[in-house]
């Protein structure tokens, strides 16, 4: 997905969040929490994307800053 962001010229709207990053295994809510303000801040995208797994499967977190909104889509459907 990253490479047709980039293909298409739109990688200066989207950023990547990592998700060992932001995964419970290693980290803290705190250090979750800086580097997710911090990525934020730093990058200043209008999107981004935030991978995670919980449990046995993944999910995808969609974050707009600017319109206050996210977007959760998991693949058990869990609200």
């Amino acid at each position: 997905m990253d490479t047709i962001i980039v293909d298409q010229g739109r990688c200066s709207m989207y950023e990547f969040v990592e998700p060992q990053t932001i995964q419970s295994s290693g980290n803290t809510f705190k250090s979750k929490h800086y580097y997710l303000q911090t990525w934020m801040a730093e990058s200043n995208r209008d999107v981004y994307l935030v991978p995670y797994i919980d449990g046995s499967h993944w999910q995808l977190m969609i974050t707009i800053p600017r319109q206050c909104r996210i977007i959760w889509f998991c693949s058990l459907h869990r609200r």
